[in-house]
């Protein structure tokens, strides 16, 4: 028997709908391709801490905002007013525990659980980290969570790498290259800011990759804040803006200044920059002794170097290695010529004897010949000022050193 009416009726509906599903699915899909809105893509901008990010990262933040990146910034729970900045420029900042001194592997496994806790639950499509823990920690959590997109943003080789034999720089050293190679071998991308460096990380990180390491020149500076100013009367006037490390070369400064004012020359001697603890940091005992004695000027204030470089004629940075050194970029948008040693770094900003000059590192008659040389021909400065502003107009807008850097990120998304 073939069954009622009703069965028959009933077989041939089912059939009918089974025949119609593919075409059913097919239309599910199309409306949702067409009704579900693209997810924005999301970069998470992990630094030492949100006031880092902020103070460094704003030009990069601001183009990734105007391109509806969704831009989530990890920082260290105190810094309330560098997060509610970074909220102001369209960013969301998350919480990490705070870290202390140390590699212990306690605190590197707590740091590493927390950070790849926050990846796993923002999933973002790429993770830029800068400094060295970051860096590491981003490369190892990013992989871990399975973050498709990993970029390493390498401001400046460490004091280990500028030419110390001694056996603590040699034991240093091992402990450093160990903690590089986390970002050499699982980012990406590897971004460096001068040639040296570049050719570093090739020679003894990524000799068989060396096409995922880029140059890239900074982070730039906002040319509408740093604006050429007049250079100002009276004596010849040095500034040195700076972290009060050794490894600043503010030794060095210290003792160009001592050798000069013992010649009786009317200079002055600025240097601006906060104490910090460390072995390489400056001793409170010598900045001291400096002040008292007569040689220099301490501020201690180096959040905004605008007013000290508006009243001084020429910026020192006596380095032993740098990135690219921000100061100096900053000096030179506001039209004030430099001296630099000639180091990684600060050779790529200054052209010698256009709009500064170049002299020997760790050596401070050096420094001592270059002032006298501007004491015997000031004329000089004018002509050196203008060509500063250009080279900072040219080379230095941090507009288009973010727009380049999204450029990459959009190349690598």
């Amino acid at each position: 028997m073939m069954g009622s009416v009703g069965d028959r009726m009933g077989i041939f509906a089912r059939q009918r709908h089974w025949d119609d599903v593919p075409k059913h699915r097919a239309q599910r899909a199309l409306v949702r391709r067409v009704a579900v809105p693209t997810r924005r893509r999301k970069v998470f901008i992990l630094g030492n801490s949100a006031a880092e990010i902020y103070s460094s990262r704003t030009p990069l933040i601001k183009e990734l905002v105007s391109q509806d990146f969704d831009v989530v910034c990890a920082s260290q729970p105190a810094d309330v007013r560098a997060e509610c900045h970074l909220a102001a420029l369209g960013a969301r900042c998350v919480i990490l525990p705070p870290t202390r001194p140390g590699l212990s592997p306690f605190r590197v496994a707590r740091t590493l659980w927390s950070l790849f806790g926050v990846l796993r639950r923002e999933r973002p499509d790429v993770v830029l980290s800068f400094g060295l823990k970051p860096n590491v920690f981003g490369a190892l959590a990013a992989r871990l969570a399975g973050v498709d997109r990993r970029i390493a943003m390498v401001d400046g080789l460490r004091f280990t790498y500028t030419g110390g034999r001694e056996w603590k720089h040699r034991i240093a050293r091992i402990g450093f290259d160990f903690l590089y190679s986390f970002p050499c071998a699982l980012s990406d991308a590897l971004i460096v800011q001068n040639r040296d460096d570049r050719a570093f990380f090739v020679k003894h990180f990524m000799q068989r990759s060396a096409h995922r390491i880029h140059v890239m020149p900074g982070v730039g500076v906002d040319l509408d804040a740093y604006r050429p100013v007049p250079l100002p009367e009276g004596p010849l006037t040095l500034v040195m803006v700076s972290r009060l490390s050794r490894d600043k070369g503010v030794y060095e400064f210290a003792e160009a200044a001592r050798r000069i004012k013992a010649q009786q020359l009317d200079v002055r001697f600025l240097l601006v920059g906060d104490l910090e603890k460390g072995p390489r940091a400056v001793r409170r005992t010598d900045l001291e002794r400096w002040v008292k004695d007569g040689r220099l000027e301490h501020f201690a204030d180096e959040d905004d170097a605008r007013p000290w470089i508006k009243q001084s004629h020429l910026l020192v940075q006596a380095s032993y290695r740098e990135g690219l050194p921000r100061a100096v970029m900053e000096a030179m948008a506001m039209g004030r010529p430099c001296i630099v040693t000639d180091v990684p770094g600060c050779r790529d900003v200054v052209t010698h004897h256009r709009n500064g000059i170049i002299v020997g590192a760790q050596n401070p008659a050096a420094i001592v010949d270059a002032v006298t040389l501007v004491l015997l021909k000031r004329k000089l400065l004018d002509p050196w000022s203008r060509a500063a502003v250009e080279a900072a107009h040219a080379n230095f807008d941090a507009g288009r050193q973010a727009a380049a850097m999204v450029t990459k990120l959009n190349a690598l998304c």
